[in-house]
């Protein structure tokens, strides 16, 4: 456990990502989905926050190594994050696929919105 709040007080990036955790819990509650898909989307998002955390122990680590700049460090610190970046990105699409029906009614909301706001200004516009 002090790993856990030791990520939450030295990365911020940890904090953003334990705060997009609860966004899931809060989205997967609301839509209803089953356990299945509760146990697959926060499976995947735990996957990101181990990578963050293991991202935050290099980092960390390779400051106690040299504060001077190295062109390895930078590379090695580069390379963590890289593979932080990579999960997250498999996770958008994974994610997506969980949440499809729903986004695809948010994009049929904000579509009418945005055809009703042009009609409005075109309308405005003729008058």
């Amino acid at each position: 456990m002090q790993g856990l709040v030791a990520g939450f007080r030295l990365s911020l990036a940890f904090r953003q990502e334990c705060f997009i955790f609860l966004i899931l819990c809060f989205l997967l509650y609301i839509f209803e989905k089953p356990f299945a898909t509760w146990f697959s989307s926060l499976f995947m998002w735990t996957l990101v926050l181990v990578a963050e955390l293991i991202n935050t122990a290099l980092e960390e680590s390779l400051d106690l190594i040299s504060k001077d700049f190295s062109p390895v460090i930078k590379t090695v610190k580069d390379m963590g994050s890289a593979a932080v970046f990579l999960l997250v990105m498999a996770n958008a699409v994974g994610q997506a696929g969980l949440f499809w029906e729903e986004i695809g009614q948010l994009l049929s909301i904000i579509q009418f919105f945005i055809w009703f706001i042009g009609e409005s200004i075109y309308h405005s516009i003729q008058n």
